[in-house]
């Protein structure tokens, strides 16, 4: 696993279940959100597939996508992680401007 630390073997199955009931409550109620979306996707990421990002950028009509080249899952705890969270600040602030 990428982080030998996280859960994602011990949970496995009962996370999917649980995810896959969420998605589908959710992909139907995207086209109802109204405001300002930021999607921020690895391209390589281990874990969700690269076409969820641009399922969820077609359904939902005000999103900005932003694709990372990393080959990790959780951006927090890449080695760029500060160039991310500086472009979720960018973005923040752009909606509050």
């Amino acid at each position: 696993p990428e982080y030998e630390d996280t859960n994602y073997s011990i949970n496995y199955i009962s996370a999917m279940v649980q995810l896959s009931e969420l998605i589908s409550d959710t992909e139907p109620k995207l086209k109802n959100i109204q405001v300002p979306v930021g999607i921020f996707h690895s391209i390589n990421d281990p874990v969700v597939n690269e076409d969820s990002a641009k399922m969820i950028q077609k359904k939902v009509s005000n999103t900005h996508l932003y694709e990372y080249d990393f080959e990790s899952h959780i951006f927090v705890r890449h080695p760029q992680k500060q160039d991310v969270f500086d472009v979720i600040l960018s973005f923040i602030n752009s909606q509050t401007d």
